[in-house]
């Protein structure tokens, strides 16, 4: 009975340590015309065979400007583009049997603009 007791509450930690998928992320600078700095989120993904994530972004304030993000994938460990947008936008991405912290970088045309994101 005693181990049964522990199975259970070693499985009830190990889900409040690690988030298989789920939500996090944060704020980031689009820059001016060039690649803002990366922005990591608040939250790491401890990720499964064939998982994917899904990013979204929203643009605060300069209306008018166009911002491009890239999202981190853990599954070949590179940045991809996520497209552009005015208002907001999402994109998904691979992620894989992999640990690690989601991230993102943008850059905002003419202007530069902060960007609210989320995983």
């Amino acid at each position: 009975m005693s181990r049964i007791y522990l199975l259970i509450v070693l499985i009830v930690v190990a889900s409040q340590v690690f988030e298989t998928y789920g939500s996090g992320g944060g704020s980031c600078y689009a820059a001016p015309n060039f690649w803002g700095p990366e922005c990591s989120s608040s939250t790491s993904i401890f990720g499964t065979h064939g998982l994917r994530i899904r990013y979204s972004m929203t643009i605060n304030g300069n209306a008018g400007t166009l911002v491009c993000c890239e999202g981190y994938s853990a599954g070949d460990g590179r940045f991809h583009s996520m497209g552009c947008g005015h208002d907001s936008f999402s994109w998904t991405l691979e992620w894989g049997n992999n640990i690690a912290t989601p991230k993102i970088k943008c850059k905002g045309t003419p202007f530069g603009a902060t960007v609210s994101w989320s995983h």
